[in-house]
C-alpha cells in the first residue's frame, strides 16, 4: 500500500492515535523534501520550544476566579471578567500555550474520558492577584487567585491536527501525483513540484500564510506582507520555506534596522545571515535552495521596507 494511502486509513480511524501518524508523516516530509512539514511534525511530537510560538489552535482561553474581603465581609469563588484582566494587567494573562508534546496531550484527554481528570486545569497567577488589588468590588481586596482553562482545549488539539492531515494527505494525493508513489524503502522520482509542496503545507498547516499561489514548476510565491508588519513577514518567508524559527530570527532582525540603500532591501545584519545560510548549500538551512531563494526574500524584504 501507498504510504499516503496507509496515512489516510490511519486518519480515518479514530482508535488509532496520532503520534504513529505523525511519524509517517514526517517520513513523507523527508521524502518529498519538504522542511516546513517536517518542523511542523517536530514540534507536535517534541513539543514547541519557548522560542516558538504556538499555533491558535494551542491557545486556551484562560478564566480567573478569586476570593475578595473587605476585612468584614468575604465573597469567594468570584469570576474576574477578562476585560478587566487585559485592562490592569495584559492580554497575554488571557490566553495560555499548550506547548506539550502532542502524546502528552492525548494522554490528557485520555484521562479525562476515564472520568480522571478534574475537566479543568490550573495555572500560575503569579501577582495578577496584586494587580487586580480592589478593581472587582470597591473596597475589597483580593486574597486569592485560581486561573484554570478548560479540558476542551486539549481535545481541540488533537480534533484540528487530525483534521489538518486529512485535508494535507488529500490535496497532496490530488496536486502531487508523486506522493502517492512513496513507499517505504522506494526512489522517489525527482520531479516532485516543490513550490506546489510547500504551498500546500503552508495552506493546510499553518493556515495563517495569506495569498499563497503559485504557476508551476519553479513559480513564486506571493504572500501578503504589508509594509512593517512583521507578523505578516514571517509569514511570508515560511511560505518561501523557511522553518518558524529561521523565519521568526529573520524577521525580528528586519524589524530592528533599515535597508543598506534604495536598491537593497537588506540590512546589514540580514544580509549577514542570508549570506551565511546559502554558504550552507542549496539543502542548507534556506530551504528553497541557492539564489532563488535569495530573490524570493529579497521580494518579501521589499515589500516590509515598502521599496516599490
Amino acid at each position: 500500500m501507498a504510504l499516503l494511502h496507509d496515512i489516510q486509513a490511519s486518519l480515518l480511524d479514530d482508535k488509532v492515535p496520532l503520534g504513529p501518524i505523525l511519524l509517517k508523516i514526517k517520513f513523507l516530509a523527508a521524502k518529498l523534501g519538504n522542511h516546513a512539514l517536517a518542523d511542523w511534525v517536530k514540534y507536535e511530537t517534541e513539543g514547541y520550544p519557548p522560542v516558538v510560538t504556538v499555533p491558535d489552535y494551542r491557545i486556551a482561553g484562560i478564566t480567573y476566579e478569586g476570593n475578595f474581603t473587605n476585612g468584614a465581609w468575604v465573597v469567594n469563588g468570584t469570576q474576574v471578567p477578562g476585560a478587566l484582566v487585559k485592562k490592569y494587567a495584559n492580554e497575554h494573562w488571557l490566553n495560555y500555550s499548550l506547548r506539550e508534546p502532542l502524546a502528552v496531550i492525548e494522554s490528557y484527554v485520555a484521562k479525562n474520558a476515564e472520568g480522571k481528570g478534574s475537566g479543568r486545569y490550573s495555572i500560575g497567577t503569579g501577582n495578577l492577584k496584586a494587580l487586580i488589588g480592589d478593581k472587582v468590588y470597591k473596597g475589597y481586596t483580593c486574597t486569592h487567585l485560581e486561573g484554570y482553562f478548560s479540558a476542551g482545549a486539549f481535545v481541540q488539539v488533537g480534533a484540528v491536527v487530525r483534521a489538518k492531515l486529512v485535508d494535507l494527505v488529500l490535496e497532496l494525493e490530488a496536486l502531487v501525483p508523486e506522493a502517492v508513489t512513496i513507499e517505504v524503502g522506494a526512489t522517489v522520482p525527482s520531479s516532485v513540484n516543490q513550490a506546489t509542496v510547500t504551498q500546500i503545507t503552508n495552506t493546510t498547516i499553518y493556515g495563517n500564510v495569506s495569498n499563497v499561489t503559485n504557476t508551476g514548476a519553479g513559480a513564486q510565491i506571493a504572500v501578503k506582507v504589508l509594509h512593517g508588519d512583521t507578523e505578516s513577514l514571517k509569514q511570508g518567508l515560511i511560505a518561501a520555506g523557511l522553518s518558524p524559527e529561521e523565519a521568526d530570527e529573520l524577521s525580528t532582525i528586519a524589524e530592528a534596522e533599515k535597508p543598506t540603500g534604495k536598491k537593497q532591501p537588506f540590512g546589514k545584519r540580514a544580509n549577514a545571515w542570508i549570506g551565511k545560510r546559502l554558504e550552507a548549500g542549496v539543502d542548507g538551512v534556506m530551504k528553497i535552495g541557492g539564489k532563488a531563494a535569495e530573490d524570493e526574500i529579497s521580494g518579501l524584504f521589499q515589500r516590509f521596507y515598502d521599496m516599490f
